[in-house]
């Protein structure tokens, strides 16, 4: 991982321009802002629909987790551990929620909550509870399949008190 730092900045560096949502940041819309410019200003790639743009952000989202939830190993540190990872998740509920919100956050959940868990325990239990009760309400209109499909999520979790280990997170040794 840390032999070749620099790989995994270009990497991040490469996500953070395709797709806002891995910083997260707020786009402000400028007052000279045309509808176009604003939407590459959030991602869209031209003649993007909404549906086709949140799949991607979803896309290169769960792949910005995988890369957050890797273990770091003896001499070789993640540099975009675990840590991050929770800065990402505070950073979104701290933004105003839009549609693609409940979409990439579920997939960021599912991927990286796991660890999550294993590290923040109580206050990521608490989070999770704040994304439920409070957060989760709050998305705009358009989302409803989303939000439903983020809350089941979260309903598991509370259920069986531990978030699921994402596939391929343990690799069979041989």
């Amino acid at each position: 991982m840390s032999r070749h730092p620099e790989l995994h900045e270009l990497l991040v560096a490469s996500m953070h321009v395709a797709c806002p949502m891995t910083v997260p940041v707020v786009v402000p819309r400028l007052a000279d802002m045309s509808d176009e410019d604003y939407r590459v200003a959030l991602g869209y790639k031209s003649d993007e629909d909404e549906g086709k743009y949140i799949e991607r952000m979803t896309g290169i989202v769960t792949f910005y987790a995988a890369i957050v939830q890797v273990d770091s190993l003896p001499g070789m540190k993640n540099p975009v551990g675990i840590d991050v990872g929770w800065r990402w998740v505070a950073r979104t509920l701290n933004m105003r929620p839009r549609k693609v919100t409940p979409s990439v956050l579920l997939a960021f959940l599912s991927v990286a909550g796991h660890s999550l868990h294993k590290t923040y325990k109580k206050q990521f239990a608490k989070l999770l509870q704040f994304v439920a009760s409070d957060y989760s309400a709050r998305m705009p209109d358009g989302c409803e399949g989303a939000v439903a499909r983020l809350r089941v999520f979260l309903d598991g979790v509370f259920k069986s008190r531990s978030v699921p280990i994402p596939e391929g997170r343990e690799l069979a040794t041989s």
